[in-house]
């Protein structure tokens, strides 16, 4: 399966990216300030959350390795 990264996935852009993505089959990450921005039908969709500031030094990638 391949996987994606969507930064700014709450906003509307990146909304319809992970969406997109889930439908073709992707596992999407999405990243963003505030979990609750997350819409709830791409959280059923199996989206994942990793919450991450601009100014963060470790950046997303130490947040959401697995």
């Amino acid at each position: 399966m391949s996987r994606a990264l969507v930064l700014g996935g709450t906003g509307v852009i990146g909304r319809a990216v992970a969406g997109r993505l889930l439908a073709d089959g992707w596992s999407v990450h999405v990243t963003g300030r505030d979990e609750a921005r997350v819409p709830s039908e791409l959280v059923a969709a199996g989206v994942r959350f990793g919450s991450v500031e601009r100014d963060d030094e470790a950046g997303p990638g130490t947040r959401l390795r697995r």
